[in-house]
């Protein structure tokens, strides 16, 4: 550890051994707060250790907070007894463009200062847990008077073991939701759910997503497949590009029996119009839908490709087979990178149903469009989807 790393960790060490805490894992704890104010995609590779933590502590209140963009993500859950929207502004969109300085200082505010947090300590959580593993989120479980604290250790960048009673390794090489439902495991899971994300739709929500589909286009009447794209990415180095996803829409389109569906938020906007008026039978709703009304675009879709983003765990949710197309970003210093399509097939993909394609160490050689349709053709044939691309326009 660092001298820098060393300096703030121990105060937060000294916080935790001040902090009332219990010495053991509670029995019967009241009450359980999971922090999680990170990205949607983060929340729904967590969303396997909603269901743990209810099958090992019933009687325990489950409360998940995150972030406002998450608000509606977790709604129908079984497993969730409450989620709060919390401002918590670090390791997550609100920090971009910010030093580290300033972010400290406004997590520091948020922390000592807001109303938000002096309205979770009068609730009284027998347990909390970081999922991240963060300095800032232990100094918020200590500041709410959690007397038995969850982390992580061993994250780059990461911090606030020493504050917790329960840790558990960080791993870059283990499957992300596998990696969370450790901490099930540490508190004594007997048996653990998959390790995949969990998205609840209503019936109501699962007709309105079929429509989305059925009365868009004559496509379906022929047998064509509803294939969703989704170009968006948080980051530009992330991105397979824009181009690409418009040459593989368009050649989707010239060989294939298609109804395409672009999907993504306000900013995909351009790239959405792009390859709806690149081809015929393609419709984007980039900005136009609802977070829960593109989870059941997907639910109601037969294949999907995309970015390694949020829809890509949203496909994972309803099973659907996906290509997740990686752009040219390393692991060199940057966790949120990966080191080869292969490691990131195995942090974040999903056996059976997706593959993860793109650059290696040795190879920094993009995807081509013929390579991503062709992984989709055999996703589909392994598949219990029927192959309705198999039908080549003559």
């Amino acid at each position: 550890m660092s001298w820098k790393a060393t300096a703030i960790e121990a105060p937060i060490w000294l916080a935790g051994k001040l902090v009332k805490s219990y010495d053991r894992i509670p029995e019967a704890p009241q009450s359980i707060f999971v922090l999680r104010n990170n990205d949607i995609g983060d929340l729904l590779v967590t969303s396997p250790l909603f269901q743990a933590l209810k099958e090992i502590y019933p009687g325990a209140r489950l409360t998940v907070a995150v972030g406002p963009w998450n608000k509606d993500t977790l709604l129908n859950n079984p497993y969730v007894d409450e989620v709060l929207v919390v401002d918590a502004p670090w390791n997550n969109r609100t920090c971009y463009g910010k030093s580290i300085g300033q972010v400290y200082a406004g997590a520091l505010r948020y922390i000592f200062q807001s109303s938000q947090v002096r309205d979770l300590q009068k609730r009284h959580f027998t347990i909390g847990i970081d999922v991240l593993g963060s300095h800032l989120g232990s100094v918020l479980l200590l500041r709410l008077g959690i007397p038995f604290r969850l982390g992580v250790k061993g994250l780059i960048g990461g911090g606030g073991a020493s504050a917790c009673q329960l840790t558990i390794p960080y791993d870059y090489h283990q499957h992300v939701s596998r990696h969370n439902l450790r901490f099930a495991e540490i508190l004594g899971a007997r048996s653990l759910p998959p390790a995949r994300p969990q998205i609840y739709l209503s019936d109501d929500e699962r007709e309105r997503g079929e429509r989305k589909w059925r009365t868009r286009s004559d496509a379906n009447s022929s047998g064509a497949a509803r294939v969703v794209i989704a170009p968006g990415s948080g980051h530009p180095n992330k991105s397979w590009g824009a181009d690409n996803f418009v040459a593989l829409a368009r050649e989707l389109a010239q060989t294939r029996s298609v109804d395409i569906l672009v999907l993504g938020g306000a900013a995909d906007a351009n790239i959405g119009e792009a390859i709806a008026s690149a081809i015929s039978g393609a419709v984007s709703a980039c900005g136009k839908l609802s977070l829960r009304e593109s989870f059941a675009a997907i639910a109601a879709c037969d294949l999907v490709f995309c970015n390694g983003s949020m829809v890509m765990h949203a496909a994972a949710a309803f099973t659907k087979p996906e290509v997740v197309l990686l752009g040219p970003e390393w692991l060199s210093g940057n966790v949120t990178a990966w080191e080869s399509a292969q490691q990131h097939q195995q942090q974040w993909g999903y056996p059976g149903t997706c593959v993860s394609l793109g650059p290696t160490q040795l190879d920094r050689r993009l995807t081509t469009v013929r390579e991503a349709i062709n992984a989709g053709m055999e996703l589909l044939r392994q598949s219990s989807v029927p192959n309705a691309l198999s039908n080549t326009k003559e």
